[in-house]
């Protein structure tokens, strides 16, 4: 893993040193398709707080996307355990599955786990942007206040991209791009990657002596490899009469999970696994003036996920990996055990439609519908069950968000102000399995919301912006139906609704980017994970009051070296009664949320010189930190402070160097992440990696057209 800051440097930077996208590239920008240049500080212009995170400069680099967003400033991501594990992100104290991901604008939700950020090659990543607050009607999503786009590469040139990583803990990742012209107008491209790890790092654990007693030993990791490949095919037009964009992408994709432990790591397993395969088309259409003044976006995709959870094993581990007991029945997770094959179709279609008025105004609408269907299959759970096969009951979700805007210039030119209303629709059919009986639920979900921002110049350096939203968030299959595994269905779930108020101030000069944000947000139904030992559900939390602030600092030191440093803090409290044990209580009022990162930093120092020992030749060298504050598991007011679970304060360091020759397209990458071997925590108290070292070879060749 590899964190860097200095993203900013190429993402937000003044014009002298701002990102300039291809010339042949095409963007959505503010509900207009604009062809031509187009840079960062430009979008940074908008009324919408954006981050854009420039994933080119890291080509070489051994990381994802999540490594790169690691030191965005309000970003706090956290992971479930090694390479491949989940991750939930906390933009501006929105968290969890509150922010919504994008791929190209296409919504990611319920398309499984083949696709995460969390494994996307960086090399197949142009950008990402990230938004905090207001998201752009054209995103069509029901988020609480962010949200992650992921751009990929569309360089109008032919070209071959190959790397190869080795990792501490025997992590290998291989990525290949390729892009041919076969005319001046129709292309094709492939991209495929294969990763693996076997997770065995060091945690400490207890582990029973010789007469039974824990015992606190450092063990490894047993049962934790993951496995994942992906394939994608794309082939399409550009730049015809007809259209800017016809396109049909092809993606073949699977993963194998070992799971090695409950949510609390308390619990080994040694059997127990997830496979999943996934197959996806996706048509895509553009065209900028398709009438006079009026632009047209589409998309469609079916999605085919086909999951295997296998729970069969009567063995009990311990942290050794050795067998110290039996069970009578059921699995090492579940009371049936399971021989799980979970059936999911999901159809998403997506269409944004843009009028310019005039010079000055212009009206967007979008409209996004996503079908959700699971069924499933468990014959070993069935003989549990009497017969019953409790798993083949079908459970689905139909979602329409549908938005009108309108964007424009006020008091010449100095005032850009942006306005949304949304309707949000849902349907919800599923089940619920309380002591072996079936409780078929559905429900219908409707809600408007709406929002404005604004983004006044003060001056050539200085650029204002601020914004108010009454937000709304439909539950997602997940939360509503479960995973079949370890989080159980309720589809009884309602919306979140937030009203969340957002101020942003940007400074930028020749030697100096400054940003300061505040925020704050009143949230209700909030939909939470409560952690528990073994299996858990998602909740409504009634309501809670969120509030924040965030400080970035870039400061050029000169061309080829850049220091940045960025702090958050965000203050979630509950504002409802708990009901703890049978008994509505009140002593939860005015609580900090629990297992939740309040106070983080980062700081980091790059140097980059080209022509260092002989011409066509590049130099990197990175040193960046990251700080996380100590917070609790559960509920803080609960229980002895000396004595609760708590994820105690991180202080890591990452380091790296790059040594590329540029005219043979060759590079070079030694890394080192967690320098000083911390022991980390993340999600529920589970461990994560300690010092990892990697190395990196990519070789890449470009033809312009």
């Amino acid at each position: 893993m590899l964190l860097f800051n200095w993203i900013h440097l190429f993402a937000q930077s003044d014009t002298s040193r701002a990102t300039i996208l291809k010339k042949d590239s095409v963007r959505i920008l503010s509900g207009v398709l604009v062809n031509g240049i187009v840079t960062s500080k430009m979008l940074r212009q908008q009324p919408v707080n954006v981050s854009i995170v420039d994933a080119r400069p890291f080509y070489n680099s051994n990381i994802t996307g999540v490594d790169l967003l690691r030191q965005t400033s309000g970003i706090k991501v956290k992971q479930d355990g090694g390479y491949g594990s989940r991750t939930a992100f906390l933009i501006n104290g929105s968290t969890g599955k509150q922010v919504k991901f994008f791929i190209d604008g296409l919504p990611q939700d319920n398309l499984g786990e083949t696709q995460g950020l969390n494994i996307l090659p960086i090399e197949q990543t142009e950008r990402i942007e990230v938004y905090k607050g207001i998201l752009p009607v054209e995103l069509g999503a029901d988020a609480l206040g962010a949200a992650i786009n992921i751009v990929t590469r569309k360089e109008k040139q032919d070209y071959v991209d190959v790397s190869y990583a080795i990792s501490s803990f025997n992590t290998h990742r291989i990525n290949l791009l390729s892009k041919k012209y076969l005319s001046n107008h129709f292309y094709t491209s492939v991209q495929g990657s294969l990763n693996y790890a076997t997770n065995n790092y060091a945690v400490t654990a207890e582990v029973p002596d010789q007469y039974g007693n824990p015992e606190v030993k450092d063990v490894k990791r047993f049962h934790d490899v993951y496995k994942n490949y992906s394939l994608k095919i794309e082939t399409g037009f550009t730049n015809t009469k007809w259209a800017d964009q016809l396109s049909l992408t092809v993606i073949k994709a699977g993963l194998y999970d070992q799971l090695q432990n409950n949510l609390v790591m308390t619990q080994p397993y040694g059997m127990a696994f997830y496979k999943e395969d996934l197959f996806s088309s996706i048509v895509k259409y553009q065209k900028a003036n398709l009438f006079k003044n009026f632009n047209l976006t589409a998309f469609a995709s079916y999605n085919r996920i086909n999951g295997l959870f296998t729970d069969t094993s009567k063995n009990i581990y311990n942290w050794n990996g050795e067998v110290v007991g039996r069970k009578f029945s059921g699995g090492e997770i579940s009371s049936s055990a399971n021989e799980l094959n979970i059936y999911t179709d999901v159809v998403n279609a997506k269409l944004i439609a843009t009028y310019k008025i005039n010079e000055a105004y212009k009206i967007i609408f979008s409209n996004t519908i996503q079908r959700y269907y699971r069924t499933g299959k468990d014959t070993v759970a069935q003989k549990f069950y009497g017969g019953i096969d409790y798993f083949g009951t079908p459970s689905s979700l139909l979602k329409n968000i549908a938005g009108i805007g309108i964007e424009g210039l006020l008091l010449n030119k100095k005032l850009r102000f942006t306005s949304a209303v949304k309707h949000l629709y849902a349907h919800i059919k599923g089940y619920q399995i309380d002591w072996a009986t079936l409780f078929p639920s559905s429900q219908n979900i409707n809600d408007v919301t709406y929002n404005l921002a604004l983004a006044f110049k003060i001056s050539k350096q200085v650029l204002l912006k601020t914004s108010y939203e009454h937000a709304a968030r439909l539950p997602d299959a997940e939360e509503a139906f479960g995973d079949l595994m370890l989080v159980k269905p309720n589809p009884k779930l309602v919306p979140e609704k937030s009203d969340n108020i957002n101020l942003n101030l940007l400074y930028n000069t020749a030697k100096v980017d400054f940003e300061l944000t505040g925020f704050f947000r009143k949230v209700s139904n909030v939909i939470y994970l409560r952690p528990t030992q073994f299996i858990t559900t998602y909740q409504n939390l009634l309501k809670a009051n969120v509030a924040g602030a965030e400080a970035a600092i870039r400061y050029y030191a000169a061309t080829y070296l850049t220091v940045n440093a960025n702090i958050t803090y965000q203050d979630l409290r509950n504002q409802s009664n708990i009901d703890n044990s049978g008994l509505n209580s009140q002593r939860y009022k005015n609580a900090r949320i629990p297992n939740t990162p309040y106070l983080f930093m980062n700081g980091g120092i790059m140097f980059t010189k080209n022509d260092v020992l002989h011409q066509h030749n590049s130099f990197q060298a990175w040193w960046n930190t990251s700080y996380t504050h100590e917070y609790f598991l559960y509920w803080e007011i609960d229980g002895a402070r000396e004595l609760k679970n708590r994820i105690p304060t991180q202080f890591l360091q990452y380091a790296g160097i790059t040594y590329g020759l540029t005219k043979k397209g060759l590079a070079f990458t030694f890394e080192v992440n967690n320098i000083t071997n911390q022991t980390t925590f993340d999600n529920f108290r589970v461990q994560l990696p300690g010092r990892v070292y990697s190395f990196k070879v990519r070789l890449y060749q470009f033809k312009n057209l």
